[in-house]
C-alpha cells in the first residue's frame, strides 16, 4: 500500500461502539470473511479540527485494522474543497491507511472543484486500478447537455472478495439555490444513470447479496413529502427502484452520507437497505464498521457505528 506508517502522536482511544441506530443490534458473530469502514462528510476547508477528526480516524482504523480485519476504506463524499490545496491536503491524510482507500465524490466538491476533484483523486484512480480486481471507472470529462457544458462524472466500480463495489456520482450539476444539494440521474450519453444500469446488468451476479452502492447523496426522496431537498426526486427514485427490484436478490445496500447523521431506512420497492453515516467532522469522530460473512450462497453483513469519546 501507499502509506504504512502510524502516527507517532496516536494516542490510546477510548472507544464507545453504539449498536446500529441504537436498536440493540447484538455483538458481531464469528468469523467474518473481512471487514470495511466507511467515513462520511470530512469536509477539510482549512478547520484544523476537521483535519485532526479525519487523521484521527485514519489512525484508529490501521490500528485496529488487524484485530477487525480491516481491509478496505470508503470516504462517501464531501470530502474537501479545493480551495488552499486541501484536496491534496486529504489525500494525503487518507493515504496514510494501511489499506485501499476508495474516495466517492460529494456534493461540496461540485461547487467550482469538480476539475480539480477529477485531477487530485484521478491519480489515486490509477493506483487502486492496479490493486483491486475489475476496476471500472469512466473517463472525463463528457458533455453534459442538461448544463451545456462539460461535467467530471466519478463512477467506478470493482469486486473485492466477491463483492461488486460501486462508486455512484448522482451530484447535481446545477448549482443555483438548493439544486446543488439534490440529487440527480444524470440521464444522458456519458452521464451516471446508463453506466449504473449496464454496471449492475454486467457484473458478477454468483454469490447472492452481493453489489454494494457507494454514494454521497442516499438513494431515497426527501422523507417529508412533497419536499425533495437535498435527495431524488420521486419520479427519479421510482426510476431507480424499478430497476434495482430486477436484481433484488444481488443488490443488497445503499452506504452513503450527506445528511450528517445516522440514518437507515429499508426501501421495498428497490429491495436494498440505505444506511447513512454520520459526519466525520461534526462533533465526535465516527465512523462505520461493516463485517462481511460468506453464508455459502449470499453475502451477509454486520453494521457497527463506532464512535470516538
Amino acid at each position: 500500500m501507499k502509506r504504512n506508517t502510524i502516527r507517532k502522536a496516536f494516542l490510546p482511544l477510548a472507544i464507545l461502539s453504539v449498536a446500529l441506530l441504537s436498536t440493540g443490534c447484538p455483538p458481531p458473530p464469528p468469523n467474518p470473511l473481512f471487514s470495511f469502514a466507511v467515513i462520511a462528510d470530512p469536509h477539510l476547508a482549512g478547520n484544523p479540527d476537521y483535519q485532526a477528526r479525519l487523521e484521527f480516524c485514519v489512525d484508529w482504523i490501521n490500528a485496529n485494522a488487524e484485530e477487525k480485519l480491516i481491509e478496505l476504506v470508503f470516504i462517501v463524499g464531501d470530502i474537501a474543497w479545493g480551495s488552499g490545496g486541501q484536496m491534496d491536503i486529504a489525500l494525503q491524510i487518507l493515504d496514510g491507511l494501511t489499506m485501499p482507500h476508495i474516495p466517492i465524490v460529494g456534493d461540496n466538491e461540485m461547487h467550482g472543484w469538480e476539475a480539480e476533484f477529477d485531477t487530485v483523486f484521478g491519480a489515486h484512480y490509477d493506483y487502486l486500478a492496479t490493486v483491486l480486481d475489475n476496476w471500472d471507472n469512466p473517463p472525463t470529462p463528457v458533455w453534459n447537455p442538461e448544463i451545456e457544458d462539460d461535467s467530471y462524472f466519478q463512477n467506478l466500480s470493482f469486486d473485492y472478495r466477491g463483492l461488486h463495489c460501486m462508486g455512484i456520482d448522482w451530484c447535481s450539476r446545477v448549482m443555483e439555490g438548493l439544486a446543488g444539494e439534490q440529487a440527480d440521474l444524470h440521464d444522458f450519453e456519458g452521464g451516471t444513470w446508463p453506466w449504473f444500469t449496464s454496471d449492475i446488468e454486467n457484473c458478477d451476479k454468483t454469490m447472492g447479496a452481493n453489489i454494494l452502492m457507494f454514494t454521497h447523496h442516499p438513494m431515497h426522496t426527501a422523507p417529508i413529502l412533497p419536499i425533495e431537498v437535498a435527495s431524488f426526486s420521486l419520479a427519479e427514485i421510482l426510476t431507480i427502484e424499478a430497476f434495482t427490484a430486477g436484481y433484488g436478490s444481488n443488490v443488497n445496500a445503499n452506504l452513503a452520507g450527506h445528511y450528517h447523521i445516522w440514518w437507515q431506512e429499508a426501501r421495498g420497492l428497490g429491495q436494498y437497505t440505505i444506511y447513512v453515516t454520520g459526519a466525520t467532522h461534526m462533533g465526535k469522530n465516527k465512523l462505520r464498521l461493516v463485517r462481511v460473512y460468506d453464508e455459502g450462497t449470499a453475502f451477509s453483513y454486520h453494521h457497527e457505528l463506532v464512535i470516538f469519546d
